[in-house]
């Protein structure tokens, strides 16, 4: 992970294609969450984002923003339906956080090994989904449709 300093993150959260982005995705989430938790889920991922992306694994900035946004949404919203929360750090090793208890391990467990490895590669890893294909021998839309079918195994899971 690469250290960033305070004036890239204001340049990077001040431009606008970047707010169109988290604009975007935080819409879906709108009905859900409030409007501080859906900025705060922007200006964590965008950090995140500038963090680990990689310009040279031929993903443009915003794509990569679009999933750290929808990740943060769906942590946050596994807050608000639990007392617990979902965090991962960047070097995805499981965090302590002494005012929350940590529930992440328990819903990537829930996942087959394959979804799990798929989940990791694409929101932790930052790979692209042909990268993950490649890896297991899968279509970029049967990528895509293991990590929906993920993401909805470990929402449910949440649901208290």
């Amino acid at each position: 992970m690469k250290q960033i300093s305070d004036f890239e993150l204001e340049q990077a959260i001040a431009n606008p294609n970047n707010q169109t982005m988290i604009k975007k995705v935080c819409s879906f989430y709108s009905r859900l969450l409030s409007p501080s938790i859906l900025k705060s889920c922007g200006d964590t991922a965008i950090w995140r984002c500038l963090r680990s992306h990689r310009d040279d694994m031929g993903q443009k900035f915003t794509s990569s923003l679009f999933r750290f946004v929808h990740w943060e949404c769906l942590r946050e919203l596994s807050n608000s339906k639990c007392s617990t929360i979902s965090y991962i750090d960047d070097n995805a090793s499981y965090v302590s956080d002494p005012s929350q208890t940590l529930i992440i391990q328990e819903l990537l467990g829930t996942l087959s090994e394959e979804a799990r490895q798929i989940v990791v590669a694409r929101y932790i890893e930052n790979c692209t989904l042909a990268e993950i294909g490649n890896r297991h021998n899968y279509s970029k839309q049967g990528i895509q449709n293991i990590l929906a079918r993920s993401i909805r195994g470990m929402k449910s899971t949440t649901e208290c």
